[in-house]
């Protein structure tokens, strides 16, 4: 049997990464997956990169990864500010970082198997987010041989069966269960619940068996450190999981 912890989208919340971690070891499971998006934000992002780096675990390289790297400049945003505090061990594990990798059968990206900055399982239109159609998810998926393509960046814990035998899993996100974006249009991306998700991907005899798990944990000290940092939008969605 072969069993595959799926976690993503931490973003620097520490306190849910080790609620959700604890839950991991808790039911034994050795291998573990981070589908990206780890250290941008306004909490935590040295002690979320020591906890992540603490136990082996595949780690890609997410969009906010990947803007962490580009070079900061003056602006009081939360991304200038979490590149002027990384550190050169924090910024050389980001840049060695590969965007998509396969493990026992599964196929990972943080966006899509061609994006790291858009949607899989939904789709944005001058509507709003809508999920996405069957036939464009088997034609976005097509080029993957894998039976099963593991993805996060929506933040949406989902599970998705297509027409062409294959199975999309969006983990949800550990450490953010909300937010609002301008980009490429104005949406908003809720979970509903302050929880920390993450999925177990398991393969026995039978097949691919998923389980998804909201995790309870202090969202109170992770909004309260977000709130201290200047961001109260992302305090409301960790304390809400609504943006």
């Amino acid at each position: 049997m072969t069993a595959v912890a799926l976690i993503s989208d931490v973003h620097s919340n520490v306190f849910a990464l080790e609620a959700v971690l604890a839950d991991i070891d808790k039911r034994r499971i050795t291998r573990i997956v981070n589908l990206g998006d780890s250290l941008y934000g306004p909490m935590d992002i040295h002690g979320t990169y020591s906890l992540l780096r603490s136990r082996p675990m595949l780690h890609l390289r997410g969009n906010c990864d990947r803007l962490l790297l580009l070079p900061p400049t003056v602006s009081p945003s939360t991304m200038d500010r979490n590149r002027r505090e990384l550190t050169a061990e924090e910024r050389a594990w980001i840049e060695e970082l590969p965007e998509t990798a396969e493990e026992e059968g599964l196929f990972l990206c943080h966006g899509t198997p061609e994006s790291d900055e858009i949607y899989l399982l939904d789709k944005l239109d001058q509507h709003g987010c809508h999920p996405r159609p069957l036939e464009e998810l088997v034609s976005m998926t097509n080029g993957v041989v894998h039976p099963v393509i593991a993805c996060g960046h929506s933040h949406r814990p989902a599970i998705v069966y297509l027409p062409n035998g294959k199975t999309v899993i969006n983990a949800g996100s550990v450490g953010l269960p909300a937010y609002h974006d301008d980009l490429p249009i104005d949406h908003k991306m809720e979970s509903g619940t302050p929880h920390a998700n993450y999925t177990l991907a398991v393969h026995d005899p039978s097949g691919w068996r998923f389980e998804q798990f909201s995790i309870p944990y202090d969202w109170e000290a992770a909004a309260s450190m977000a709130d201290f940092n200047g961001r109260p939008d992302w305090a409301q969605s960790i304390r809400t999981g609504f943006a």
